[in-house]
């Protein structure tokens, strides 16, 4: 959260919470629906966010599925309106949770109402996909406190932007080509990047 009090880690197969900044931590235990079943087997966590007062979190799997909890991590629904399981690498949200991207593989996705439903995004400037470039590795996302600015970056590729919410993107080439990027971060008014 913004005051640092709640905390969400995720490792391997487990998410952890922490409701004291940090001084001790639990392991989660409620999924909804059962998140580890015969069928599906363990699940591999990437990344995770969360809004500023830290009750809205999102969390993503490798090989696998968005996951949204609305409690500040003690239980978490799995969001499966992606259309399957996917190789999510990273998330990020607004500071009221309500604006929420998540980048896999070859796609960018985002959700406008709290990680409960999610997008596509098909509109880049100029178009990421060509048969010159090939499909991109996208390896991280960041955005601005109110969610209007974000910035994706992909492995051996390009920085992108976005000034309207995750809906469209634009190529930055000042970073004199591709390069196989691997994190982003930015401040909360997005000038800082």
């Amino acid at each position: 959260s913004a005051d640092g009090v709640t905390q969400t880690a995720v490792e391997g197969s487990s998410i952890w919470t922490s409701a004291n900044s940090g001084v001790s931590w639990t392991k989660v235990t409620r999924f909804d629906p059962e998140r580890v079943t015969s069928a599906e087997g363990a699940k591999n966590w990437h990344s995770v966010a969360m809004s500023a007062k830290g009750v809205t979190q999102t969390a993503v799997e490798g090989d696998g599925y968005i996951w949204t909890s609305h409690d500040s991590g003690a239980s978490w629904t799995k969001v499966t309106s992606t259309g399957g399981a996917k190789n999510w690498y990273s998330v990020a949200m607004s500071a009221d949770g309500v604006t929420q991207t998540a980048v896999e593989g070859s796609s960018i996705w985002t959700s406008a109402n709290s990680g409960v439903s999610w997008t596509k995004v098909t509109r880049f400037d100029p178009e990421r996909v060509t048969s010159a470039e090939g499909a991109k590795n996208w390896h991280s996302v960041a955005m601005s406190a109110k969610g209007v600015t974000q910035t994706a970056v992909e492995g051996d590729g390009y920085i992108w932007t976005s000034h309207d919410s995750g809906a469209s993107w634009t190529k930055v080439t000042s970073t004199g080509g591709a390069k196989n990027w691997y994190s982003v971060a930015m401040s909360a008014d997005g000038v800082t990047q």
